[in-house]
């Protein structure tokens, strides 16, 4: 026996020699593994490759869960053992109570060999992680070193997948209904008295204009001409000045509706360098 493959099986004994150390580990199930090729068809060969493939998972922090347990499980659920869909594969998982199973293959052809690894996630079947790697002109014992290291890299391809959570933001503080209701009242005020107090000082104008001007002539019962004239000095001047001061309360009301608008609100924020103040408000 080679001081590699003595290592290597030391390393499987005292992964599963020693549950104490594997709790709160995630647990993995070997599942589903193919090894095909003449180089593979001993079964000396295959239990050495399960071992490789074994002490890759377990050297990554995981808790493999013992092929006789797996069996255990596949015994009572004979359909399962001759499927390897990921639905499958996660109705064994689910049997045995792993958190993650690897499905695969290591494929010899000649000195050449191919190493597929998948891991799948028991919560939805689908593939978390994988593996495809390629080992060419190689022995036996460089590929069972290669699929050791294939596995034992899982773990990190697996905290690289997850996504990076986006830091918690205060959602911005919700202006009362009733804020809002004013600032629309002033608004419509403003215009309002604005377009009035225009149309009154226009008509006011033209009043005053037309003051004193001739619209009209007729004898009198003596055959005196009367000339007929408009008298529209004084309603002239009052809604001018009633105008004006129209246009000058809707420029106060839009001016006031602007200044509320410009009121400020501030919140609390959490980010991961602490705590913060955000600033709203419209200007």
């Amino acid at each position: 026996m080679t001081m590699k493959s003595l290592s290597l099986g030391v390393l499987v004994l005292m992964a599963l020699a020693h549950p104490a150390a594997a709790q709160g580990r995630e647990r993995v199930a070997v599942v589903s593994f193919k090894m095909i090729g003449g180089a593979l068809a001993d079964p000396n060969q295959q239990q050495q490759v399960r071992a490789s493939l074994v002490g890759g998972l377990a050297a990554s922090s995981f808790e493999v869960v013992p092929q006789a347990e797996v069996e255990a499980a596949l015994q009572g659920a004979a359909e399962l053992a001759r499927c390897d869909t990921a639905a499958c594969l996660r109705r064994v998982g689910e049997l045995v109570k792993a958190r993650w199973v690897v499905r695969g293959q290591l494929e010899s052809v000649g000195a050449n060999w191919l190493i597929q690894i998948e891991l799948i996630d028991v919560r939805d079947s689908t593939t978390a992680a994988h593996a495809d790697e390629t080992c060419d002109v190689c022995t036996v014992a460089e590929a069972k070193e290669k699929l050791s290291n294939a596995a034992a890299a899982l773990r990190d391809k697996l905290q690289a997948s997850k996504p990076i959570a986006p830091p918690p933001i205060a959602p911005p503080p919700v202006e009362p209904s009733h804020h809002v209701d004013a600032i629309r009242m002033w608004r419509i005020l403003g215009i309002a008295a604005v377009s009035a107090g225009a149309i009154g000082v226009i008509a006011g104008i033209v009043l005053m204009a037309l003051d004193h001007s001739e619209f009209g002539r007729h004898f009198d019962a003596q055959t005196h001409l009367v000339i007929q004239r408009y008298d529209t000095l004084a309603p002239g001047i009052a809604l001018t000045v009633v105008g004006a001061a129209a246009i000058g309360g809707g420029a106060w009301a839009l001016w006031h509706d602007r200044t509320m608008q410009r009121q400020i609100s501030v919140a609390p924020a959490a980010s991961p360098t602490g705590a913060s103040l955000v600033v709203l408000g419209r200007f």
